[in-house]
């Protein structure tokens, strides 16, 4: 009589979680603020009206310009491949990151790490990974949450959206629209051919109103 043959089951190795994403450092992040020098030259205009609506316009556009293509163009985001362990993020160019560097994250629509020691970091998704990318930062929240609380340099989670900073911004925008309203109107300027007036409040009452996401 021939007994069963018992198969050994090996146990099922976990999925690999990874994503292709664009890696931004946190000089790219300022240098989008370089926009806002175009509301600022506007103002310079109706604080000094000698100067010409042209010259304070060119100046706001070569500093923004400058500004973005040294980020985007000169020093360019780096295109990687990041996978999700279980304390740390693995890249293929560049060195692991243990959680225990992460001071703080943002997770509301990109992976923003403000780290201990070095640069922030932010991992955006590319044009052909953005379903694996939001599996990957819903996989890496739910990592991150489950560190323990009195963990040494246990991250902590930040919010944009819903939250003082969204709010901060969505005042200020609308604070920033009324002052140049009333600018415009004292010095008679044509304000409905002013588009960022359109613009402008609709960012602000957004931001304003916003919700927390993810």
């Amino acid at each position: 009589m021939k007994l069963p043959i018992a198969h050994s089951r090996l146990p099922a190795r976990p999925r690999k979680i990874d994503s292709e994403v664009r890696i931004f450092r946190r000089y790219h992040q300022y240098a989008m603020f370089a926009i806002g020098a175009v509301p600022l030259a506007i103002l310079l205009f109706a604080r000094a009206p000698e100067l010409g609506l042209l010259t304070a316009l060119g100046a706001a556009a070569v500093f923004t310009l400058s500004a973005l293509i040294l980020a985007f163009v000169v020093y360019p985001p780096r295109r990687d491949r990041v996978a999700l362990e279980h304390d740390r993020l693995v890249f293929q160019h560049r060195a692991p990151l243990p959680f225990k560097q992460i001071r703080s994250y943002n997770l509301d629509d990109h992976v923003d790490l403000t780290l201990i020691d070095g640069p922030s970091v932010l991992l955006q998704h590319t044009r052909a990974s953005t379903h694996e990318f939001s599996t990957f930062r819903d996989a890496l929240a739910e990592a991150l949450a489950k560190r323990p609380a009195n963990a040494a340099a246990a991250p902590q989670r930040r919010h944009f959206f819903g939250a003082w900073p969204a709010r901060a911004w969505g005042a200020g925008l609308l604070l920033a629209t009324a002052a140049l309203v009333i600018t415009g109107v004292l010095q008679g300027w044509p304000l409905y051919k002013a588009p960022m007036l359109g613009i402008v409040p609709v960012v602000g009452i957004g931001l304003l109103l916003s919700r927390r996401r993810h």
